[in-house]
């Protein structure tokens, strides 16, 4: 079932840019604009015409939905900044998927460990903080800021967005990165 429907979206309006609120409208159902059920949306209208996507999302509250609590949330980002990639695998299901940014997708906990070990050697710690986080049935999205310290001891910042699907039994099979990691690497 689509993400929107589960989260009582019956549908919306779509206007045409430049066309007014009533006229020029489709009707749309979430299953007729996202019939595989891969996100919830909804569709706002804008002042002067168009129209805005909007993403639907629980923010998490601790209970409620699957996905992982506010607390698991806290835990996993806590063992990232460990700096121990061995406990970081050990919260992924044997066949997890890890994409970071555009790099190819990591199968495995023992090809994750192997890459985050190879990511940590070319930095000299990390820390999160997460900013917000959201639930989508077992999909959980988290905005951090990262803070990286370099190898010259300099401390570089960067927001980013993470993205990943916890089992029913609490391991997580998918984990996505969006980051832009130019300033940890800049020169200057």
């Amino acid at each position: 079932m689509c993400y929107a429907a589960q989260l009582g979206v019956a549908g919306w309006y779509w206007a045409s840019p430049g066309s007014r609120r009533g006229r020029s409208a489709t009707w749309v159902t979430p299953q007729s604009y996202d019939p595989f059920g891969r996100f919830p949306a909804r569709i706002h209208g804008l002042p002067g015409g168009g129209a805005a996507l909007i993403v639907e999302a629980t923010i998490l509250n601790g209970r409620g939905m699957s996905g992982m609590s506010d607390d698991e949330v806290r835990h996993l980002f806590q063992t990232v900044d460990t700096f121990d990639p061995d406990a970081f695998a050990k919260l992924l299901a044997e066949d997890a998927t890890m994409v970071f940014g555009n790099a190819e997708p990591l199968v495995g906990r023992e090809a994750v460990a192997d890459g985050l070990r190879a990511f940590y050697a070319t930095i000299g710690g990390l820390r999160h903080r997460i900013v917000r986080h959201w639930r989508v049935g077992a999909d959980s999205i988290a905005e951090t800021e990262v803070t990286y310290r370099r190898l010259d001891g300099k401390d570089v910042s960067a927001a980013a967005v993470t993205i990943w699907r916890t089992r029913d039994d609490g391991l997580i099979s998918d984990y996505r990165i969006f980051i832009d990691l130019a300033p940890l690497y800049a020169t200057t």
